[in-house]
């Protein structure tokens, strides 16, 4: 369940009705867990990493095996690893195919690499992170255009390299199943063939333990 916050901004929540959630949904079932930061920036809030500790406290005491859950990008990541903030599950979110749109380029598979790396050196155990797959592009977004969707091919490699970095992960996201007007257009909804790539059908018999 989303109930974070993105970079420095506010939480989608106040504290009071995010544990108000919590006691509502933390013995639910259906919840696998609570996303509470998409790419917190501590070197620009760093009071951020006391507030994520303090709500994944409060789901640690108040919702048994449900998991939280933060994502993180290349910037500074030591204040904000499990030991620190007491996180269950830490997202790396390279996105490496990325550039000009058309012509489309080779994605940067390195990009994965990288970002592992910076994971290990902060102290993150790899048991502890979830890849998060680029299934986006900006085509026909109506903000920036940095990003393009991953031809068949290209989400294959992306998946190939996650799998020897990070294998058998607890949790595996994409940003994002459906459109986004400014920032993700086609997604991982456009994605079923015909005008653009079918990245559903390689996601579905990964899922399903048939890739």
């Amino acid at each position: 369940m989303w109930v974070g916050n993105f970079h420095c901004d506010d939480f989608t929540l106040d504290y009071d009705a995010f544990t108000r959630a919590v006691r509502t949904y933390g013995r639910d079932p259906r919840v696998y867990g609570w996303y509470l930061s998409d790419e917190p920036n501590t070197s620009e809030c760093p009071e951020i990493a006391e507030e994520i500790e303090r709500r994944a406290d409060y789901i640690a005491e108040h919702a048994p095996g449900q998991i939280s859950f933060i994502s993180l990008t290349d910037w500074p990541m030591g204040p904000v690893t499990p030991q620190k903030v007491n996180v269950d599950i830490v997202g790396l979110d390279p996105y490496p195919c990325r550039g000009a749109v058309e012509p489309k380029k080779k994605c940067d598979i390195g990009a994965i690499d990288r970002m592992v790396r910076m994971a290990d050196r902060a102290g993150i155990a790899r048991e502890r992170v979830a890849p998060v797959l680029q299934a986006f592009g900006q085509e026909c977004s109506s903000g920036d255009k940095q990003y393009w969707l991953p031809t068949e091919d290209q989400f294959r490699a992306l998946l190939r390299r996650w799998d020897r970095l990070v294998p058998a992960p607890r949790l595996e996201i994409t940003y994002t199943w459906g459109k986004q007007d400014e920032w993700a257009c086609p997604t991982l909804a456009d994605a079923s063939g015909g005008e653009h790539p079918d990245l559903q059908s390689i996601m579905k018999a990964r899922n399903t333990g048939r890739s």
